[in-house]
């Protein structure tokens, strides 16, 4: 079969953001699905790129529609330009003295839950006028006269197109991303044309393949993550006019959703209970592979080091309990003494400062950060991590629960996402209230007490649900229960 993924975010993209855990998910997914003979493309979006022009340069299309064509490397200048996790709009200034007279600005503009996952590597120009305001809509509906010049790349036997993000200045005061959700669909139309997909999976990010789901009703498959409703209660994300053009859009793809899937039974519960219109939601929970080799050298790496290591992944908000970290280390080192802590997270100081995660750190604690580590260094913290702290206030999985599980290290978590059907039995001792720091400390001196026995357990929890292999049956069983 033919697959085609739109997502974020891809690992290991030149130039790219991994996508997060949405990214590993369709890594982990598209290895899975080519290793049993079938054929996966990728769909990311291109890290946000600010691009100056001289006036004048201009470029102009064919129909008369206008472009912004390529001038020669004199009149150019394309500045990359980092993602603050704090802002809504990558929204880096020059001085107006330097701009006014000169040049005019096209800024990238996405949405909040989008900005955390940038992508990259190759531009897609679009070239074709039912991508224009003032297309009608009979020429947004027929099939591009003018193919989008894609650009592609292939990693692992898996296809990847790439497509830039891009804003018409006036529009999207009234229609937020609708550049981005006009390009993004004409890009699908012309991929499926040219390969026949036979089924189209679209990460939920807020609505913006909505126009996709309408195209392709019945070979869409909507896979829920965590939602733009949840981030906004979770994330403390302040409400506003562009916020609630979003959510709205969320819901209507929603409605128009045939098929959903999610990766967890708490997932889907809370789904149900927030959207109780929605379709039918099949659980096919997430998996991940690791090579024996790692395996084997993990079994062999001795974690009795002269004071224990707790490792903490994922973006630094709220959602993720990153407000919670500070008095769990403090309340630690009062009763406990000495630990290594290593946060694996991008994050600025500023936002460090908020949530308090700065020196002084009490005595004998030593914090490390470690920021766009690669999937090699991520291994190496595992294997010397004498247990994963995960305090998120919600999660639609929770990755790094099963990548610990998959090295034997221990988990201490909220329950949260996947954690109550991994963490069951002797292991729910190891659930604990994110918001009592005493209790999450003294039960992180248990897990390192109890190291052997219980990363044995959560292993085998690994292997029994949650490879590679299982999750790629899974979802295949799935579809195939879909066509009959």
């Amino acid at each position: 079969m033919k697959f085609l993924f739109i997502g974020q975010g891809y690992p290991g993209v030149e130039l790219s953001d991994a996508g997060s855990g949405i990214g590993t998910y369709l890594r982990e997914m598209c290895l899975g699905l080519t290793g049993r003979g079938h054929e996966c493309h990728v769909v990311v979006w291109k890290r946000a790129e600010r691009i100056h022009l001289r006036q004048g340069y201009g470029g102009q299309m064919a129909h008369g529609a206008s472009t912004f064509a390529k001038a020669p490397a004199d009149k150019w200048r394309m500045e990359e330009e980092e993602p603050n996790a704090q802002h809504s709009t990558l929204n880096s200034q020059r001085s107006s003295a330097e701009l006014k007279g000169q040049r005019s600005e096209v800024r990238s503009q996405r949405p909040e839950s989008r900005i955390e996952h940038p992508v990259s590597s190759i531009e897609y120009p679009v070239s074709c006028p039912c991508t224009m305001p003032s297309a009608s809509a009979a020429m947004r509906h027929a099939p591009c006269a003018l193919p989008l010049e894609a650009h592609q790349l292939s990693m692992d036997g898996v296809t990847i197109h790439l497509l830039a993000h891009s804003y018409w200045p006036v529009i999207e005061k009234f229609a937020p991303d609708s550049r981005d959700i006009h390009n993004l669909r004409m890009l699908v139309r012309q991929l499926n044309t040219r390969h026949g997909f036979d089924w189209i999976e679209i990460e939920s990010e807020e609505g913006i393949a909505l126009g996709i789901q309408k195209d392709f009703p019945d070979k869409t498959v909507l896979r829920i993550h965590t939602t733009l409703a949840q981030m906004v209660q979770y994330k403390d994300v302040p409400r506003s006019w562009t916020v609630d053009r979003r959510l709205a859009r969320e819901i209507r793809s929603f409605r128009a959703a045939k098929r959903v899937v999610t990766h967890s039974r708490l997932h889907a519960e809370e789904l149900g209970r927030l959207f109780p219109f929605l379709a039918h939601v099949v659980v096919v929970p997430h998996g991940v592979d690791f090579s024996s080799s790692s395996l084997a050298e993990q079994q062999r790496h001795d974690r009795s080091a002269i004071y224990p290591s707790f490792l903490i992944i994922g973006s630094a908000d709220r959602r993720k309990g990153f407000d919670r970290i500070r008095p769990v280390i403090d309340a630690y080192a009062a009763k406990h003494g000495a630990c290594r802590v290593v946060i694996v997270s991008e994050c600025a100081e500023q936002t460090k400062a908020v949530f308090g995660l700065v020196p002084p750190w009490p005595l004998n604690v030593q914090v490390e950060w470690r920021e766009r580590i690669s999937t090699e260094s991520l291994a190496q913290e595992y294997r010397q991590a004498s247990a994963l702290l995960h305090l998120a206030r919600y999660e639609s999985f929770g990755l790094p629960l099963i990548e610990a599980a998959a090295f034997g290290v221990p988990v201490v978590t909220t329950p949260v996402g996947i954690a109550l059907e991994l963490m069951t039995g002797d292991l729910q001792r190891y659930l604990v209230d994110g918001d009592n720091a005493e209790t999450v400390a003294e039960t992180l001196a248990v897990a390192v007490g109890d190291t052997v026995p219980i990363g044995a357990a959560l292993r085998k929890r690994y292997e029994d649900s949650h490879t590679r292999d299982c999750m790629v049956q899974n979802y295949l069983h799935v579809l195939v229960a879909e066509e009959v």
